[in-house]
C-alpha cells in the first residue's frame, strides 16, 4: 500500500475561533474546514502551526489577527497522541506569527519547542521566525521534503500572496491538490 504525503498549511485555521474579532475574519483566515481531529481521520501527517504570545504571555495558535480557540498545548497534545498510536511519524512545523517584545520572551519560546527534542515519532522539522530559525529534523541528510501547495497567486517573487484575501474562493477557483508519496504538500481545506 502507498502511503500519500498528507500536510495542511496553517492546520489549526479548521478550528473555532476565540473572541469577536476571530469570529469576524474567519473567512479572511480560515484555510482549512477541518479540525485537527479530522484532520488525522483523513490520514494528514504534516501540520503547520501557526503560534504567537498573546497579551497574557501565553503561546496560542493564530494566524494573523486570528486566533484559535484551542490551547497550543491541546492541539500539541493530540497531535502527540496521534503520532504514539499509528505505524508512521508526525511532523510538525512551527511558524511564529508576530514579533518578539524581548529577548527573553524569544528564549522562553525557543525552550518551549526544545522539549519536543527526544520525541520518536512526533517530529518537530522546522521553526519559523517569519523565516527559517532552525530546520531540525532530517532524513538521509535532507530535510524532510515538502512544498507549500496552498492556492494563491505568485506576486511577490519566491512567496504567495493573496490577492483576494479569502483562501476559500481560490481553492474554488483552482480546485484541489493531489497528493503524492514523494513529497509531503501543505495544502489549503483538505
Amino acid at each position: 500500500m502507498v502511503t500519500l504525503l498528507k500536510g495542511t498549511h496553517n492546520s489549526c485555521t479548521g478550528e473555532k475561533g476565540k473572541g469577536l474579532l476571530s469570529k469576524l475574519i474567519t473567512p479572511f483566515a480560515k484555510c482549512q474546514s477541518k479540525t485537527i481531529s479530522e484532520q488525522i481521520i483523513e490520514g494528514v501527517t504534516y501540520f503547520d502551526l501557526r503560534i504567537a504570545y498573546d497579551k497574557h504571555d501565553n503561546l496560542i495558535i493564530c494566524h494573523g489577527l486570528w486566533k484559535c480557540k484551542k490551547s497550543l498545548n491541546d492541539v500539541v497534545n493530540r497531535i502527540d497522541l496521534y503520532a504514539r498510536r499509528i505505524e508512521h511519524k508526525v511532523y510538525v512545523r512551527f511558524m511564529y506569527e508576530k514579533r518578539f517584545k524581548s529577548e527573553a520572551q524569544k528564549l522562553k519560546f525557543i525552550e518551549w519547542f526544545n522539549k519536543f527534542n527526544f520525541r520518536t515519532k512526533f517530529i518537530v522539522t522546522e521553526v519559523w521566525f517569519k523565516k527559517p530559525y532552525l530546520v531540525k529534523y532530517y532524513t538521509n541528510k535532507k530535510a524532510v521534503p515538502y512544498e507549500e501547495a496552498f492556492v494563491g497567486l505568485p506576486v511577490v517573487k519566491g512567496r504567495w500572496e493573496w490577492l483576494l484575501p479569502i483562501p476559500y474562493l481560490w481553492y474554488k477557483i483552482k480546485g484541489k491538490v493531489k497528493f503524492d508519496k514523494d513529497k509531503y504538500k501543505l495544502i489549503d481545506f483538505i
